[in-house]
């Protein structure tokens, strides 16, 4: 029976339009998209975790490919400029859809993030109230889709793995969730995930 729903925060919760940091790095530093991953995908796994700050990737970045700004610039400008562009607004017709949910079931974040998120996203959107707690890569230093950190959730929550139902727009990270014993839905949109959770005997 499942107890607990657990849903990722971008592009599913958050609507975005491309939130990918080698895309916004790539125009920060004015550099070509491919040696902007090729120099991020070495650190990325690091960032995510919170091994390292944002900051201190804009360093290396800057070391790579300097510029003439301080890296407090570059930050704000990344947050300001790139970042904030790429978010579009929250689904409320979604969070409505949570808000009936938490009624009956229990319902978390689980999100692969970065300092600068919190920074920006978690001060400025108001959506802590529709769940019981939020699970940042960063602060919790896990990262999806490894199975050890769907496992860390469901530890922290106090739930077996087939209590729970993780709902993500990436089968990459639902593949991950299933192998860690949970339920798994590939977020599309808000009738597609009534129906498969109702399959599953979710129902409000």
């Amino acid at each position: 029976m499942i107890k607990n729903i657990i849903f990722d925060l971008g592009r599913v919760i958050i609507l975005l339009k491309n939130l990918d940091v080698e895309v916004n790095l790539s125009k920060l530093f004015k550099i070509s998209l491919k040696s902007s991953y090729n120099l991020y995908k070495k650190y990325k796994r690091d960032l995510v975790i919170g091994n390292i700050t944002t900051k201190e990737l804009l360093a290396i970045f800057n070391k790579k490919y300097p510029t003439s700004k301080k890296i407090n610039e570059l930050f704000k400008e990344y947050k300001e400029k790139w970042f904030a562009s790429d978010i579009l607004k929250m689904d409320k017709e979604l969070l409505t859809y949570i808000n009936k949910l938490k009624q009956q079931y229990k319902t978390y974040i689980f999100t692969n993030t970065i300092d600068a998120n919190d920074q920006y996203i978690f001060n400025k959107y108001k959506f802590k109230k529709y769940f019981l707690h939020i699970f940042k890569s960063h602060i919790d230093h896990i990262y999806k889709p490894e199975v050890q950190s769907y496992l860390y959730v469901v530890n922290k929550i106090k739930a077996k793995p087939g209590e729970c139902v993780f709902i993500d727009d990436l089968e990459e990270n639902i593949f991950g969730a299933k192998k860690a014993g949970l339920k798994g839905i590939v977020y599309k949109n808000l009738s597609q995930l009534t129906h498969d959770l109702e399959k599953i005997g979710v129902k409000i």
